[in-house]
């Protein structure tokens, strides 16, 4: 869950050579557990730790962090492609914290997080009241500072309680994506894409326009509709998804989706209609 800091600029400052250094010191680990091919967070914590600390000069908690990190890093993900190249992190790369180097003052809307300059007490953040309410009443475990747009944030990670799944449906409401339509249901619901196809084919038309001008404020243009156009999309598949969850719930029925896996590789379409596949957004 995304939480914005709304620091002074001597935090921000602080917070961003924070970032610089840990994730300096993560290609350090990295680069170690890639020549020595131990992946392990034990292994990488006992190759590295000591001149980690004592050359990046990161405290003892952010180094930990760290180390996970780059375990993490070499450990997620699919099998086959875990080891098949050394991971390397940007400046601006996730950093995780814990409650042992950040902590949390919910009546205030502050926290307080270490960074390589002495601890940031008291910065202040904002966040929405459902976002402020779950942070009250959940547990919050660790969390990332992350750098996205010119703004810190905090990735809280919480423990949210799942609802109980109805193991004995009274029937199955089947659901069939489309571009067209959105979503067609069994019982005749229709969504339709029209709107929605509508606003990408007007920012379609207009991006070929700025792509074309290649000035530096016409790159800043494209940037910007293309993030408007992402969380339009976003929010139409959104609420079409609450409202399907919501009349199965009502109805006691189960929920059935097509397998559109690997989709993009099996169809084979002329080219005017690829953008419509590409940009599908059916996961």
């Amino acid at each position: 869950m995304p939480i914005k800091i709304n620091a002074n600029r001597k935090i921000t400052d602080d917070l961003g050579a924070t970032l610089r250094l840990c994730n300096a010191t993560a290609n350090y680990i990295s680069t170690v557990a890639w020549e020595t091919r131990e992946f392990s967070r034990f292994a990488i914590h006992r190759l590295t730790y000591s001149k980690a600390k004592e050359e990046f000069r990161l405290g003892a908690q952010a180094t930990v962090r760290t180390i996970a990190k780059v375990a993490d890093a070499y450990n997620s993900g699919d099998k086959k492609f875990r080891r098949t190249r050394k991971r390397q992190f940007s400046w601006s790369s996730a950093q995780p914290f814990d409650a042992r180097n950040m902590s949390w003052c919910l009546e205030a809307k502050t926290l307080s997080i270490w960074t390589i300059n002495g601890r940031a007490k008291s910065a202040p953040f904002v966040c929405a009241d459902w976002q402020l309410e779950l942070l009250k009443h959940t547990q919050i475990a660790e969390s990332d500072l992350v750098f996205r747009k010119g703004s810190f944030y905090v990735y809280a990670t919480i423990d949210v309680t799942d609802e109980i799944m109805n193991e004995s449906p009274d029937g199955f409401l089947g659901v069939d994506l489309g571009i067209i339509n959105i979503a067609t249901l069994s019982d005749g619901t229709n969504f339709s894409g029209k709107h929605l196809n509508h606003v990408r084919n007007r920012n379609m038309k207009l991006r070929c326009r700025l792509q074309k001008k290649g000035r530096r404020s016409a790159k800043r243009l494209l940037i910007k509709r293309s993030e408007c156009e992402a969380r339009f999309v976003k929010n139409t598949n959104h609420c079409i998804s609450k409202k399907i969850v919501t009349e199965a719930k009502r109805t006691g029925y189960a929920i059935a989706l097509e397998d559109l896996e690997g989709i993009r590789n099996r169809a084979r379409l002329p080219k005017p209609q690829r953008v419509a596949l590409n940009s599908w957004g059916f996961h």
